[in-house]
This record gives structure tokens, C-alpha cells and sequence, in this order.
């Protein structure tokens, strides 16, 4: 209080340190608030492109698949070629954002909770196990179509 007094004519504020670190992590908690919401429109683009990708790719190939069963392809064949053409590109995508997650978690790494890693797990795993029912599930069913 003494020294706010004695520099006030200078144009010194004194402020108590808590109150400014206050200050300083509002900035940080609306920056963090704005990427997170980006991230997830981000996400959300990305999963609805997936679907695109997987359904088009699909319907442009019921000729190809007609052919195959001329051929005396089983549907089982089909089906498999299918999921296994399917699954390479988003499973990779995945590979390719849990690697560059490492890379940009690297210098603190050691700090982070468990409780973190356990959620990281499971979201990972529930991407990849969606993504495999979901091309599973649309190449069964662009299979009995034809």
C-alpha cells in the first residue's frame, strides 16, 4: 500500500501477485478454450469426410463388385478385399495423429497423469473400433445390394 502511494504519480500500478497470474491465465484458459473448440470442428469435419469417402467409394464400385461375383468371386472374398481396401487409409490417419500426439507431447512427457493416458487409450481405441464396425458394417451392406 505504502509503495502504491509513494509511486502513484510516476503511473505505477502495484498489483498483489495472485491477482495478476489471475489475469495472465484467463488469457491462457480463452487461447486453450478456442483451439480445443477448433480441434473438435476439426474432428467432427474429419470423421463426416471419412463417412463421405467410405460411402462414395463404395457406391462407385458396385460395377466392380458385380464383376467379381461373375468371376465366381464369394461374397466373403469380396467383403474382405473390400474392408481391408477400406480400413487402410483411417487407420493410418489414426497411426499418423497418435505419432505426431507423441511428438508434440515429447518434452512432457513424464508429467503427464495417468489418468490421461488411460483416457487417450480409450478414446484411440474407440476411434479404431468405430471405424472398423462402421466400414464393416457399409461394406455388408453395399455387398447385399448388389
Amino acid at each position: 500500500m505504502l509503495l502504491s502511494q509513494a509511486l502513484h504519480e510516476y503511473g505505477v500500478r502495484v498489483t498483489p501477485t495472485e491477482e495478476r497470474l489471475k489475469e495472465f491465465n484467463s488469457v491462457t484458459d480463452t487461447y486453450l478454450t478456442i483451439f480445443m473448440t477448433l480441434g473438435g470442428i476439426g474432428l467432427l469435419l474429419g470423421i463426416m469426410s471419412f463417412i463421405i469417402v467410405v460411402r462414395k467409394n463404395l457406391a462407385m464400385r458396385r460395377k466392380e463388385i458385380e464383376l467379381y461375383r461373375t468371376l465366381g468371386f464369394p461374397d466373403r472374398k469380396i467383403e474382405k478385399a473390400l474392408n481391408r481396401e477400406n480400413l487402410i487409409v483411417p487407420l493410418y490417419a489414426i497411426l499418423t495423429g497418435v505419432i505426431s500426439s507423441f511428438i508434440g507431447i515429447s518434452a512432457g512427457i513424464t508429467h503427464i497423469p495417468t489418468g490421461i493416458w488411460l483416457t487417450a487409450i480409450i478414446f484411440t481405441t474407440f476411434f479404431i473400433g468405430c471405424t472398423v464396425l462402421f466400414v464393416k458394417r457399409e461394406v455388408r451392406k453395399e455387398i447385399k445390394r448388389n
